[in-house]
């Protein structure tokens, strides 16, 4: 500019844009022709937008749990406490209709409110399952004193993404499901808290262990490729997983401002002050009350409060 400084605000160079090229200039430093692009969730948005920008640069190309093209933060905050009331809402409607087969369904209101009573219980006993700090660091602990993870953080992955997609998978989440229903609903509370431990403590372990058979590296580093980390021995074409919203426990230290900023540059229909945050909040929370779990409310919150965190 005319008096020689450079002023500027970092928020014009954070948008999806934006970082579409920072990955184009990472290309090009370090030598490759093209990028081959797994783009993840909100690292979907990035990866159309690279491919867009720069189409012959890229050469694999994968979109896993896509972002619509139009980045209406509303709608994807709504879209996706819809989604996540529907998984709960067909387990629910398989097992009534599954009569006998689905034991559930014979609670009073049907497997609906077993599911409710089941889930208001977690919560109110506010149930943790201890861990061992190594368990911690692979799972990602919700409480580091005492290491330990809350059951209902496991209760929304048991109960949630196709787990129970097949049938063998149905009988399996029925079958561990229905006697802690039956604890909560009789008020025995030492069964109850005991069998909850003792589920999510099995849960962990067999994540742990399918995380390390299908992606090791992820779990120990010494068993990545040779070169693993030196550009210099890429491959070219290169290929580059781009994700979205980190992990929570990253999340909660560093990523909520990095995903913020690039958000809000990018999206429109955004929560502009509180009082319009808190209706749309309140109205989401009774359209999609999730068997009582939260989980709707709080995907919707995560996303759509993306927006509100900046100006």
């Amino acid at each position: 500019n005319k008096s020689g400084k450079d002023h500027f605000n970092f928020l014009q160079f954070s948008g999806t844009d934006e970082v579409a090229e920072d990955l184009d200039r990472f290309r090009r430093a370090i030598g490759a022709r093209k990028l081959s692009l797994h783009g993840i969730s909100y690292g979907t948005a990035i990866a159309m937008t690279y491919a867009t920008k720069f189409r012959d640069h890229v050469d694999k190309f994968v979109l896993n749990s896509p972002m619509p093209p139009t980045l209406n933060m509303f709608e994807i905050a709504y879209g996706a406490a819809q989604g996540n009331q529907l998984q709960y809402d067909t387990f629910a409607d398989a097992c009534d209709a599954a009569g006998d087969a689905c034991p559930l369904s014979t609670a009073l209101g049907g497997t609906g409110n077993a599911l409710a009573t089941l889930l208001s219980e977690i919560r109110r006993m506010n149930i943790q399952i201890p861990m061992t700090m190594d368990e911690c660091k692979a799972f990602h602990c919700t409480s580091w004193d005492p290491p330990s993870l809350s059951a209902i953080f496991i209760t929304n992955y048991k109960l949630g993404f196709g787990q129970a997609a097949s049938r063998e998978g149905f009988k399996q989440l029925v079958d561990e499901v229905f006697p802690l229903y039956q604890a909560a609903a009789s008020g025995d509370v030492v069964k109850f808290q005991s069998l909850i431990v003792k589920s999510g403590q099995e849960y962990v372990a067999k994540w742990i262990a399918d995380a390390a058979k299908s992606s090791p590296q992820l779990i120990d580093m010494s068993l990545a490729p040779p070169g693993f980390g030196n550009p210099d021995t890429y491959p070219n074409p290169t290929g580059i997983i781009v994700s979205g919203q980190p992990d929570y426990h990253v999340l909660i230290k560093q990523g909520q401002v990095a995903q913020t900023c690039v958000l809000s540059q990018s999206t429109f229909d955004e929560a502009s002050n509180e009082n319009y945050f808190i209706s749309r909040w309140k109205k989401v929370k009774s359209t999609f009350p999730n068997f009582r779990l939260g989980k709707s409310v709080n995907l919707f919150t995560s996303w759509w409060s993306m927006t509100y965190s900046w100006p």
